[in-house]
């Protein structure tokens, strides 16, 4: 009788320690290895979320938000090949300006990437008041 029950404390004891084995987070070694990746991991997403597209020296906008063809510098926030559409970042413009890829005349699409500087003309609309790049 006392070797039937230590054999069933060992085959549960024997089935916790493998169920601990396969649980990798319940041992402390597996357990900070998978930590540290997630920290890692995390860390890298806050960086790529923090950073953000600085605009050239030269960027912005003289005299407030003119509805007159002068040409300005900005740096592509994003773009969306998807839905055609895109925002640049001016210095002296709270707001991102969108633009629609219709609108833009260039040979090469790689020039929309987000960081890069391109140069437009910006119109305000009337009833709605959005800016536009237009170029």
């Amino acid at each position: 009788m006392f070797n039937d029950m230590f054999g069933e404390v060992l085959l549960a004891s024997s089935i916790v320690l493998v169920l601990k084995l396969v649980a990798a987070d319940s041992f402390t070694f597996f357990g900070i290895l998978g930590k540290n990746e997630r920290d890692a991991r995390m860390k890298q997403k806050q960086i790529t979320s923090e950073t953000e597209v600085g605009t050239p020296e030269a960027a912005g906008i003289i005299s407030g938000y003119p509805n007159i063809a002068t040409l300005l510098w900005g740096a592509v926030k994003s773009c969306s090949p998807m839905h055609e559409l895109g925002f640049v970042v001016v210095d002296g413009v709270q707001d991102d300006v969108w633009y629609s890829e219709a609108d833009v005349q260039f040979d090469d699409s790689r020039w929309l990437l987000s960081g890069c500087v391109i140069t437009f003309v910006m119109r305000e609309f009337v009833e709605t008041g959005y800016l536009r790049a237009r170029g």
